[in-house]
């Protein structure tokens, strides 16, 4: 997976030396774009998205952290700051808007700490991209669940007939409705039915044709999840 590195200094020489001088391919990134202004690298962020944007402090137009600051506000990037002097006041504002201070450097800086950032970077964005795929697919999963309910309430369904189609087995699987669902897998089975139980009581069905219709082993399980959910069975 390669990440893309935005370079934002005034200084054309720094630029040239941290782009000659480092082998990013090897760390597994490549140089998107250069900006030798705020202005320009907040313009630079919007267009081309990159995952770590490395920037001076001091620059004109808009200063790097104003320049930070505006970005996250279209783009999710990690940051590396160099800064001329030492300011105590900069490190401060930059770990207020969430930068690691493991990110702050003082001008000379050695291309060694760079790169040893850079991989760390990487390391967490790589990561934190993992996850949200994770999530996804699990609320994916999730919804499936649901939709798989709301399409075969009346049938005698069962949570590792759903786990096999999706080929994972049913302990996770219902470990990841009960997470997302906040309720287990027969909780909102039964609720599902219940509530259409209601809908064809109203209907004058009786009682037994009711559980036929929602899927209910027989007339006695439709009672009882009608008291349980419910209170009563007489609605």
């Amino acid at each position: 997976m390669l990440l893309k590195l935005l370079i934002v200094d005034e200084d054309v020489e720094l630029r040239s030396n941290i782009i000659r001088n480092s082998c990013w391919n090897r760390l597994g990134v490549y140089i998107c774009g250069e900006a030798s202004n705020g202005q320009e690298g907040l313009n630079a962020i919007k267009l081309l998205h990159p995952d770590i944007v490395m920037t001076n402090v001091q620059l004109k137009v808009m200063n790097g952290l104003e320049m930070i600051r505006e970005g996250h506000k279209e783009v999710d990037f990690k940051t590396v700051v160099i800064t001329n002097v030492k300011n105590f006041d900069y490190l401060k504002r930059a770990m207020d808007m969430g930068i690691d201070s493991r990110s702050f450097f003082v001008n000379p800086v050695k291309r060694c700490e760079l790169e040893k950032e850079i991989i760390r970077l990487k390391s967490v964005i790589i990561n934190t991209y993992s996850w949200k795929i994770k999530m996804a697919n699990n609320n994916e999963l999730a919804m499936y669940a649901l939709e798989y309910i709301k399409k075969n309430y009346n049938k005698q369904i069962r949570l590792t007939d759903i786990a096999e189609q999706k080929n994972i087995s049913t302990d996770h699987y219902r470990r990841i409705i009960k997470k997302y669902m906040g309720e287990s897998f027969v909780t909102i089975l039964n609720k599902y039915r219940v509530g259409i139980a209601l809908n064809l009581k109203k209907e004058g069905c009786t009682m037994r044709t009711i559980a036929e219709k929602t899927g209910f082993e027989n007339y006695k399980r439709l009672v009882y999840n009608l008291k349980k959910y419910v209170g009563n069975c007489n609605i």
